[in-house]
Protein backbone atom coordinates (compact mmCIF):
# COMPACT_ATOMS: atom_id res chain seq x y z
CA UNK A 1 0.00 0.00 0.00
CA UNK A 2 1.25 3.50 -0.84
CA UNK A 3 2.47 5.37 2.22
CA UNK A 4 2.91 9.08 1.57
CA UNK A 5 4.67 9.66 4.89
CA UNK A 6 7.35 7.07 4.19
CA UNK A 7 7.93 8.50 0.71
CA UNK A 8 8.36 11.99 2.13
CA UNK A 9 10.82 10.69 4.71
CA UNK A 10 12.81 8.86 2.04
CA UNK A 11 12.91 11.91 -0.22
CA UNK A 12 13.88 14.10 2.72
CA UNK A 13 16.76 11.82 3.68
CA UNK A 14 18.05 11.83 0.10
CA UNK A 15 17.81 15.61 0.04
CA UNK A 16 19.73 15.96 3.28
CA UNK A 17 22.40 13.49 2.14
CA UNK A 18 22.89 15.43 -1.08
CA UNK A 19 23.01 18.70 0.87
CA UNK A 20 25.74 17.29 3.10
CA UNK A 21 27.82 16.44 0.02
CA UNK A 22 27.81 20.11 -0.98
CA UNK A 23 28.43 21.46 2.54
CA UNK A 24 24.95 22.95 2.78
CA UNK A 25 23.59 26.07 1.17
CA UNK A 26 24.70 28.70 3.63
CA UNK A 27 28.02 29.67 5.06
CA UNK A 28 28.25 28.10 8.55
CA UNK A 29 29.86 31.30 9.81
CA UNK A 30 26.54 33.02 9.29
CA UNK A 31 24.73 30.64 11.65
CA UNK A 32 25.61 32.91 14.56
CA UNK A 33 22.60 35.14 15.22
CA UNK A 34 23.10 38.90 14.74
CA UNK A 35 24.07 40.64 17.96
CA UNK A 36 21.80 43.61 17.29
CA UNK A 37 18.75 41.56 16.37
CA UNK A 38 15.57 43.37 17.33
CA UNK A 39 12.72 41.18 18.61
CA UNK A 40 9.72 41.23 16.30
CA UNK A 41 7.35 41.37 19.31
CA UNK A 42 7.26 43.02 22.71
CA UNK A 43 7.92 39.63 24.34
CA UNK A 44 9.84 36.61 23.07
CA UNK A 45 10.65 36.34 19.38
CA UNK A 46 10.52 32.98 17.59
CA UNK A 47 14.32 32.88 17.82
CA UNK A 48 14.13 33.36 21.61
CA UNK A 49 11.49 30.66 21.96
CA UNK A 50 13.41 28.11 19.93
CA UNK A 51 16.76 28.69 21.62
CA UNK A 52 15.19 28.60 25.09
CA UNK A 53 13.25 25.41 24.47
CA UNK A 54 16.15 23.67 22.72
CA UNK A 55 18.32 24.47 25.73
CA UNK A 56 15.71 23.14 28.16
CA UNK A 57 15.38 19.92 26.15
CA UNK A 58 19.11 19.65 25.42
CA UNK A 59 18.51 19.55 21.67
CA UNK A 60 20.99 20.60 19.03
CA UNK A 61 19.78 22.24 15.83
CA UNK A 62 20.61 19.00 14.03
CA UNK A 63 18.58 16.90 16.47
CA UNK A 64 15.60 19.25 16.25
CA UNK A 65 15.73 19.19 12.45
CA UNK A 66 15.72 15.39 12.47
CA UNK A 67 12.66 15.23 14.72
CA UNK A 68 10.80 17.90 12.75
CA UNK A 69 11.70 16.26 9.43
CA UNK A 70 13.43 19.20 7.73
CA UNK A 71 16.94 20.34 6.86
CA UNK A 72 19.08 21.84 9.60
CA UNK A 73 19.39 24.95 7.39
CA UNK A 74 15.65 25.43 7.87
CA UNK A 75 15.99 25.43 11.66
CA UNK A 76 18.87 27.90 11.40
CA UNK A 77 16.77 30.14 9.17
CA UNK A 78 14.00 30.19 11.81
CA UNK A 79 16.40 30.91 14.65
CA UNK A 80 18.26 33.63 12.73
CA UNK A 81 15.05 35.39 11.75
CA UNK A 82 15.47 34.83 8.00
CA UNK A 83 12.06 33.20 7.55
CA UNK A 84 9.01 32.01 9.47
CA UNK A 85 7.45 28.53 9.56
CA UNK A 86 4.06 27.66 8.16
CA UNK A 87 1.26 27.23 10.67
CA UNK A 88 1.52 23.43 10.47
CA UNK A 89 5.29 23.48 10.88
CA UNK A 90 4.95 25.89 13.80
CA UNK A 91 2.50 23.52 15.49
CA UNK A 92 4.96 20.65 15.00
CA UNK A 93 7.77 22.74 16.48
CA UNK A 94 5.57 23.58 19.48
CA UNK A 95 4.93 19.88 20.08
CA UNK A 96 8.56 18.75 19.72
CA UNK A 97 9.92 21.67 21.75
CA UNK A 98 7.35 20.91 24.47
CA UNK A 99 5.93 24.43 24.61
CA UNK A 100 3.72 24.57 27.73
CA UNK A 101 0.03 24.61 26.91
CA UNK A 102 -0.54 28.01 28.51
CA UNK A 103 2.26 29.48 26.36
CA UNK A 104 1.27 27.92 23.03
CA UNK A 105 -0.74 30.93 21.85
CA UNK A 106 2.21 33.27 22.44
CA UNK A 107 4.58 30.87 20.65
CA UNK A 108 2.27 30.58 17.64
CA UNK A 109 1.93 34.35 17.45
CA UNK A 110 5.72 34.72 17.46
CA UNK A 111 6.10 31.96 14.89
CA UNK A 112 3.59 33.51 12.48
CA UNK A 113 4.79 37.13 12.81
CA UNK A 114 5.99 38.23 9.33
CA UNK A 115 9.75 38.38 8.93
CA UNK A 116 11.27 41.80 8.29
CA UNK A 117 13.69 41.20 5.46
CA UNK A 118 17.25 42.16 6.32
CA UNK A 119 19.31 44.37 4.02
CA UNK A 120 21.93 41.60 3.81
CA UNK A 121 21.31 37.94 3.11
CA UNK A 122 23.21 34.87 4.25
CA UNK A 123 26.23 34.15 2.08
CA UNK A 124 25.57 31.36 -0.38
CA UNK A 125 28.06 28.66 -1.23
CA UNK A 126 28.17 27.01 -4.67
CA UNK A 127 25.43 24.62 -5.77
CA UNK A 128 26.01 22.16 -8.60
CA UNK A 129 23.96 21.29 -11.68
CA UNK A 130 23.72 17.75 -10.31
CA UNK A 131 22.16 18.89 -7.05
CA UNK A 132 19.74 21.27 -8.75
CA UNK A 133 18.68 18.47 -11.12
CA UNK A 134 17.72 16.49 -8.04
CA UNK A 135 15.63 19.42 -6.75
CA UNK A 136 13.89 19.59 -10.13
CA UNK A 137 12.99 15.90 -9.89
CA UNK A 138 11.70 16.45 -6.35
CA UNK A 139 9.54 19.36 -7.53
CA UNK A 140 8.10 17.20 -10.34
CA UNK A 141 7.10 14.54 -7.80
CA UNK A 142 5.61 17.24 -5.57
CA UNK A 143 3.53 18.61 -8.46
CA UNK A 144 1.59 15.37 -8.85
CA UNK A 145 1.13 15.00 -5.09
CA UNK A 146 -0.14 18.59 -4.72
CA UNK A 147 -3.29 17.60 -6.64
CA UNK A 148 -4.27 14.56 -4.56
CA UNK A 149 -4.92 13.37 -1.02
CA UNK A 150 -1.26 13.89 0.00
CA UNK A 151 -1.14 17.60 -0.82
CA UNK A 152 -0.91 18.67 2.83
CA UNK A 153 2.19 16.48 3.33
CA UNK A 154 3.86 17.90 0.24
CA UNK A 155 3.00 21.51 1.01
CA UNK A 156 4.70 21.01 4.36
CA UNK A 157 7.63 19.22 2.70
CA UNK A 158 8.27 22.10 0.31
CA UNK A 159 7.70 24.65 3.06
CA UNK A 160 10.30 22.97 5.25
CA UNK A 161 12.86 23.24 2.42
CA UNK A 162 11.85 26.72 1.29
CA UNK A 163 15.17 28.36 2.12
CA UNK A 164 16.96 25.59 0.21
CA UNK A 165 14.71 26.25 -2.79
CA UNK A 166 15.34 30.00 -2.60
CA UNK A 167 19.10 29.54 -2.47
CA UNK A 168 19.06 27.13 -5.40
CA UNK A 169 16.91 29.40 -7.58
CA UNK A 170 19.11 32.40 -6.80
CA UNK A 171 22.16 30.39 -7.90
CA UNK A 172 20.50 29.07 -11.05
CA UNK A 173 19.36 32.50 -12.22
CA UNK A 174 22.68 34.27 -11.60
CA UNK A 175 23.85 35.64 -14.98
CA UNK A 176 27.50 35.63 -13.90
CA UNK A 177 28.02 31.87 -13.84
CA UNK A 178 28.71 29.26 -16.51
CA UNK A 179 26.11 27.01 -18.17
CA UNK A 180 23.46 29.74 -17.93
CA UNK A 181 21.03 28.04 -20.33
CA UNK A 182 21.15 24.78 -18.38
CA UNK A 183 20.70 26.52 -15.05
CA UNK A 184 17.81 28.68 -16.28
CA UNK A 185 16.06 25.66 -17.76
CA UNK A 186 16.30 23.81 -14.44
CA UNK A 187 15.04 26.88 -12.57
CA UNK A 188 12.03 27.25 -14.87
CA UNK A 189 11.23 23.54 -14.70
CA UNK A 190 11.33 23.65 -10.90
CA UNK A 191 9.47 26.91 -10.29
CA UNK A 192 6.70 26.22 -12.81
CA UNK A 193 5.58 22.84 -11.45
CA UNK A 194 5.00 23.98 -7.86
CA UNK A 195 2.54 26.79 -8.56
CA UNK A 196 0.20 25.33 -5.94
CA UNK A 197 2.93 25.74 -3.35
CA UNK A 198 3.64 29.35 -4.34
CA UNK A 199 -0.05 30.14 -3.97
CA UNK A 200 -0.92 27.76 -1.13
CA UNK A 201 1.70 29.14 1.24
CA UNK A 202 1.40 32.81 0.31
CA UNK A 203 4.48 33.11 -1.93
CA UNK A 204 2.63 34.31 -5.05
CA UNK A 205 4.81 37.38 -5.50
CA UNK A 206 8.07 35.52 -5.04
CA UNK A 207 7.03 32.63 -7.29
CA UNK A 208 6.09 35.01 -10.09
CA UNK A 209 9.36 36.92 -9.67
CA UNK A 210 11.50 33.77 -9.99
CA UNK A 211 9.59 32.64 -13.08
CA UNK A 212 9.73 36.02 -14.79
CA UNK A 213 13.40 36.43 -13.97
CA UNK A 214 14.06 33.17 -15.81
CA UNK A 215 11.78 34.10 -18.73
CA UNK A 216 13.54 37.46 -19.08
CA UNK A 217 16.94 35.74 -19.16
CA UNK A 218 15.72 33.46 -21.95
CA UNK A 219 14.49 36.46 -23.95
CA UNK A 220 17.46 38.71 -23.29
CA UNK A 221 20.18 36.16 -24.05
CA UNK A 222 18.30 34.05 -26.58
CA UNK A 223 18.89 30.95 -24.44
CA UNK A 224 18.17 27.56 -26.01
CA UNK A 225 15.46 26.50 -23.56
CA UNK A 226 12.93 23.91 -24.82
CA UNK A 227 9.66 25.61 -25.91
CA UNK A 228 7.64 23.32 -23.62
CA UNK A 229 9.65 24.50 -20.59
CA UNK A 230 9.18 28.15 -21.57
CA UNK A 231 5.45 27.62 -22.16
CA UNK A 232 5.01 26.03 -18.73
CA UNK A 233 6.86 28.94 -17.10
CA UNK A 234 4.71 31.49 -18.95
CA UNK A 235 1.56 29.63 -17.89
CA UNK A 236 2.53 29.47 -14.22
CA UNK A 237 3.70 33.10 -14.16
CA UNK A 238 0.41 34.14 -15.79
CA UNK A 239 -1.59 32.14 -13.25
CA UNK A 240 0.24 33.77 -10.33
CA UNK A 241 -0.14 37.22 -11.90
CA UNK A 242 -3.89 36.54 -12.19
CA UNK A 243 -4.10 35.69 -8.49
CA UNK A 244 -2.26 38.88 -7.60
CA UNK A 245 -4.70 40.95 -9.69
CA UNK A 246 -2.12 41.95 -12.32
CA UNK A 247 -4.57 41.07 -15.06
CA UNK A 248 -3.23 42.77 -18.18
CA UNK A 249 0.23 41.38 -17.55
CA UNK A 250 -1.28 37.95 -16.89
CA UNK A 251 -3.15 38.07 -20.22
CA UNK A 252 0.05 38.94 -22.09
CA UNK A 253 1.92 36.01 -20.50
CA UNK A 254 -0.91 33.58 -21.15
CA UNK A 255 -1.48 34.58 -24.76
CA UNK A 256 2.18 33.87 -25.46
CA UNK A 257 1.80 30.61 -23.57
CA UNK A 258 -1.20 29.49 -25.65
CA UNK A 259 0.65 30.22 -28.90
CA UNK A 260 3.56 28.02 -27.81
CA UNK A 261 1.34 25.16 -26.61
CA UNK A 262 -0.75 25.19 -29.81
CA UNK A 263 2.47 25.17 -31.85
CA UNK A 264 3.67 22.17 -29.84
CA UNK A 265 0.33 20.37 -30.19
CA UNK A 266 0.03 20.09 -26.39
CA UNK A 267 -3.69 19.89 -25.49
CA UNK A 268 -3.08 19.68 -21.74
CA UNK A 269 -0.95 22.81 -21.60
CA UNK A 270 -3.37 24.62 -23.91
CA UNK A 271 -6.30 23.68 -21.67
CA UNK A 272 -4.52 24.94 -18.55
CA UNK A 273 -3.76 28.32 -20.15
CA UNK A 274 -7.30 28.67 -21.49
CA UNK A 275 -8.67 27.90 -18.03
CA UNK A 276 -6.67 30.78 -16.54
CA UNK A 277 -7.72 33.12 -19.37
CA UNK A 278 -11.32 32.17 -18.55
CA UNK A 279 -10.77 33.16 -14.92
CA UNK A 280 -9.35 36.51 -16.05
CA UNK A 281 -12.41 37.11 -18.24
CA UNK A 282 -14.61 36.44 -15.19
CA UNK A 283 -12.70 39.06 -13.18
CA UNK A 284 -13.24 41.52 -16.04
CA UNK A 285 -16.98 40.74 -16.05
CA UNK A 286 -16.85 39.31 -19.60
CA UNK A 287 -19.07 36.27 -19.11
CA UNK A 288 -19.21 35.32 -22.79
CA UNK A 289 -15.43 35.21 -23.19
CA UNK A 290 -15.12 33.34 -19.88
CA UNK A 291 -17.61 30.72 -21.03
CA UNK A 292 -15.80 30.27 -24.36
CA UNK A 293 -12.38 29.81 -22.71
CA UNK A 294 -13.67 27.41 -20.05
CA UNK A 295 -15.76 25.35 -22.48
CA UNK A 296 -12.77 24.81 -24.79
CA UNK A 297 -10.63 23.94 -21.78
CA UNK A 298 -13.30 21.50 -20.55
CA UNK A 299 -13.53 19.79 -23.96
CA UNK A 300 -9.75 19.33 -24.14
CA UNK A 301 -9.56 17.96 -20.61
CA UNK A 302 -12.43 15.52 -21.20
CA UNK A 303 -10.68 14.32 -24.36
CA UNK A 304 -7.40 13.79 -22.47
CA UNK A 305 -9.22 11.93 -19.69
CA UNK A 306 -8.22 14.05 -16.69
CA UNK A 307 -11.17 14.09 -14.27
CA UNK A 308 -9.27 16.25 -11.75
CA UNK A 309 -8.86 18.98 -14.36
CA UNK A 310 -12.39 18.47 -15.70
CA UNK A 311 -13.60 19.33 -12.20
CA UNK A 312 -11.63 22.59 -12.28
CA UNK A 313 -13.06 23.52 -15.69
CA UNK A 314 -16.57 22.92 -14.35
CA UNK A 315 -15.66 25.15 -11.42
CA UNK A 316 -14.63 27.90 -13.85
CA UNK A 317 -17.85 27.53 -15.83
CA UNK A 318 -19.79 27.82 -12.58
CA UNK A 319 -18.22 31.22 -11.92
CA UNK A 320 -18.96 32.29 -15.49
CA UNK A 321 -22.64 31.46 -14.88
CA UNK A 322 -22.57 33.58 -11.72
CA UNK A 323 -21.32 36.57 -13.73
CA UNK A 324 -24.17 35.98 -16.19
CA UNK A 325 -26.66 35.88 -13.31
CA UNK A 326 -27.63 32.22 -13.85
CA UNK A 327 -27.17 31.13 -10.27
CA UNK A 328 -28.99 27.80 -10.41
CA UNK A 329 -27.01 26.75 -13.48
CA UNK A 330 -23.85 27.81 -11.64
CA UNK A 331 -24.81 25.61 -8.69
CA UNK A 332 -25.33 22.66 -11.08
CA UNK A 333 -21.81 23.13 -12.46
CA UNK A 334 -20.33 23.21 -8.97
CA UNK A 335 -22.29 20.15 -7.87
CA UNK A 336 -21.08 18.22 -10.94
CA UNK A 337 -17.53 19.23 -10.04
CA UNK A 338 -18.05 18.08 -6.44
CA UNK A 339 -19.24 14.68 -7.63
CA UNK A 340 -15.93 14.15 -9.44
CA UNK A 341 -13.81 15.48 -6.59
CA UNK A 342 -15.33 13.12 -3.99
CA UNK A 343 -13.36 10.26 -5.53
CA UNK A 344 -10.12 12.24 -5.96
CA UNK A 345 -9.68 13.56 -2.39
CA UNK A 346 -8.23 16.84 -3.69
CA UNK A 347 -8.74 19.16 -0.73
CA UNK A 348 -7.91 22.42 -2.46
CA UNK A 349 -10.13 21.78 -5.49
CA UNK A 350 -12.90 20.63 -3.16
CA UNK A 351 -12.55 23.82 -1.13
CA UNK A 352 -12.65 25.96 -4.29
CA UNK A 353 -15.82 24.23 -5.47
CA UNK A 354 -17.52 24.53 -2.06
CA UNK A 355 -16.60 28.21 -2.09
CA UNK A 356 -18.13 28.58 -5.57
CA UNK A 357 -21.30 26.76 -4.54
CA UNK A 358 -21.60 28.96 -1.46
CA UNK A 359 -21.13 32.08 -3.59
CA UNK A 360 -23.85 30.93 -6.03
CA UNK A 361 -26.29 30.35 -3.16
CA UNK A 362 -25.35 33.71 -1.62
CA UNK A 363 -26.06 35.55 -4.87
CA UNK A 364 -29.38 33.68 -5.07
CA UNK A 365 -30.22 35.11 -1.66
CA UNK A 366 -30.26 31.67 -0.04
CA UNK A 367 -28.17 32.52 3.01
CA UNK A 368 -29.05 29.32 4.88
CA UNK A 369 -27.68 27.20 1.99
CA UNK A 370 -24.64 29.38 1.39
CA UNK A 371 -23.39 29.29 5.00
CA UNK A 372 -22.53 25.56 5.37
CA UNK A 373 -20.75 25.47 2.00
CA UNK A 374 -18.64 28.53 2.79
CA UNK A 375 -17.92 27.25 6.30
CA UNK A 376 -16.72 23.89 4.94
CA UNK A 377 -14.55 25.64 2.32
CA UNK A 378 -13.09 27.87 5.01
CA UNK A 379 -12.17 24.87 7.14
CA UNK A 380 -10.36 23.16 4.25
CA UNK A 381 -8.47 26.31 3.23
CA UNK A 382 -7.36 26.75 6.84
CA UNK A 383 -6.20 23.13 7.03
CA UNK A 384 -4.05 23.79 3.95
CA UNK A 385 -2.79 27.06 5.52
CA UNK A 386 -3.89 28.94 2.40
CA UNK A 387 -4.05 32.47 3.77
CA UNK A 388 -5.39 34.21 0.67
CA UNK A 389 -8.32 31.84 0.17
CA UNK A 390 -9.05 31.89 3.90
CA UNK A 391 -9.30 35.68 3.67
CA UNK A 392 -11.63 35.57 0.66
CA UNK A 393 -13.86 33.05 2.45
CA UNK A 394 -13.95 35.21 5.57
CA UNK A 395 -15.01 38.13 3.37
CA UNK A 396 -18.06 36.19 2.17
CA UNK A 397 -18.87 35.00 5.69
CA UNK A 398 -18.83 38.64 6.84
CA UNK A 399 -21.19 39.51 3.97
CA UNK A 400 -23.50 36.68 5.06
CA UNK A 401 -23.66 37.99 8.63
CA UNK A 402 -24.34 41.55 7.51
CA UNK A 403 -27.10 40.47 5.12
CA UNK A 404 -28.65 38.29 7.82
CA UNK A 405 -29.25 41.51 9.79
CA UNK A 406 -29.82 44.11 7.07
CA UNK A 407 -32.14 41.92 4.98
CA UNK A 408 -33.19 39.09 7.30
CA UNK A 409 -33.84 41.18 10.40
CA UNK A 410 -31.56 39.19 12.71
CA UNK A 411 -30.03 40.53 15.91
CA UNK A 412 -27.60 43.43 15.53
CA UNK A 413 -24.91 41.38 17.29
CA UNK A 414 -24.26 39.66 13.97
CA UNK A 415 -23.16 43.01 12.51
CA UNK A 416 -20.45 43.18 15.16
CA UNK A 417 -19.39 39.67 14.17
CA UNK A 418 -19.24 40.79 10.54
CA UNK A 419 -17.05 43.75 11.53
CA UNK A 420 -14.59 41.38 13.26
CA UNK A 421 -14.42 39.16 10.18
CA UNK A 422 -13.88 42.17 7.92
CA UNK A 423 -11.05 43.30 10.19
CA UNK A 424 -9.49 39.82 10.11
CA UNK A 425 -9.85 39.70 6.32
CA UNK A 426 -8.13 43.05 5.94
CA UNK A 427 -5.13 41.92 8.00
CA UNK A 428 -4.78 38.59 6.17
CA UNK A 429 -4.96 40.27 2.78
CA UNK A 430 -2.28 42.74 3.87
CA UNK A 431 -0.08 39.81 4.93
CA UNK A 432 -0.54 38.16 1.53
CA UNK A 433 0.16 41.37 -0.36
CA UNK A 434 -3.08 41.01 -2.35
CA UNK A 435 -6.22 43.15 -2.14
CA UNK A 436 -9.86 42.66 -3.01
CA UNK A 437 -10.96 43.08 -6.62
CA UNK A 438 -12.89 46.24 -7.49
CA UNK A 439 -16.29 44.42 -7.56
CA UNK A 440 -15.53 42.75 -4.21
CA UNK A 441 -14.53 46.06 -2.64
CA UNK A 442 -17.62 47.79 -4.05
CA UNK A 443 -19.86 45.09 -2.57
CA UNK A 444 -18.14 45.39 0.81
CA UNK A 445 -18.43 49.20 0.84
CA UNK A 446 -22.12 48.96 -0.02
CA UNK A 447 -22.68 46.81 3.08
CA UNK A 448 -20.33 48.55 5.50
CA UNK A 449 -22.11 51.93 5.37
CA UNK A 450 -25.53 50.67 6.55
CA UNK A 451 -23.89 48.17 8.91
CA UNK A 452 -21.88 50.91 10.59
CA UNK A 453 -24.99 53.10 10.92
CA UNK A 454 -26.93 50.16 12.40
CA UNK A 455 -24.63 49.63 15.42
CA UNK A 456 -22.83 52.94 15.64
CA UNK A 457 -19.47 53.89 14.18
CA UNK A 458 -17.53 53.54 17.45
CA UNK A 459 -18.77 50.00 18.24
CA UNK A 460 -18.28 48.93 14.64
CA UNK A 461 -14.67 50.19 14.54
CA UNK A 462 -13.87 48.61 17.90
CA UNK A 463 -14.97 45.19 16.62
CA UNK A 464 -13.11 45.76 13.34
CA UNK A 465 -9.91 46.38 15.32
CA UNK A 466 -10.58 43.27 17.42
CA UNK A 467 -10.81 41.29 14.18
CA UNK A 468 -7.45 42.62 13.00
CA UNK A 469 -5.89 41.29 16.21
CA UNK A 470 -7.17 37.74 15.64
CA UNK A 471 -4.87 34.99 14.42
CA UNK A 472 -5.95 33.14 11.31
CA UNK A 473 -7.11 30.20 13.42
CA UNK A 474 -9.12 32.44 15.75
CA UNK A 475 -10.77 34.21 12.81
CA UNK A 476 -11.71 30.89 11.20
CA UNK A 477 -13.15 29.60 14.47
CA UNK A 478 -15.12 32.82 14.95
CA UNK A 479 -16.59 32.60 11.45
CA UNK A 480 -17.51 28.93 11.65
CA UNK A 481 -19.15 29.42 15.05
CA UNK A 482 -21.71 31.68 13.35
CA UNK A 483 -23.05 28.96 11.05
CA UNK A 484 -25.97 28.31 13.41
CA UNK A 485 -27.24 31.85 12.73
CA UNK A 486 -28.29 30.72 9.24
CA UNK A 487 -30.21 27.58 10.14
CA UNK A 488 -33.83 27.72 9.08
CA UNK A 489 -36.02 28.26 12.11
CA UNK A 490 -39.10 26.03 12.23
Amino acid sequence: MYNAGSEVTEVSQKLLQRAACYNGFRNPANNVPPQNETPVMDHLSLSDWMRRQRSLRDLTQEALAEQVGCAVQTIRAFENGWRRPSRHLAERLAMILAIPEHECAAFMQAARTPVVRATTTPELVPISIDFFSYLTQLAAVAHDRLYGPDQQIWLDRLDAEFDTLQAALAWALDERGLQLATRVELALRTASVIERFWHGRGHQIEGQQWLEQGINLVDRHGLAVPPAVLAAALGSAGWLAKIRGDRQHAIALLQRCVVLYRMLGDPLGTADALDTLGDLAIFEGDAMAATWFHEESLALRRRIGRPDLVALSLHGLGHAEIVRGYYERAAERFLESMQILRDLQDQRSTALTLHGLGLARLRQGSLEQAAPNLSAALGLFHTLDNTLDVALCLELMAELLALRVLVGGADDALILGAARLWGATERLLEASGIGLSLPERARRDALITPARMRVGSERFQLCWNEGRALTQGEAVAAARSQESAFRIQN
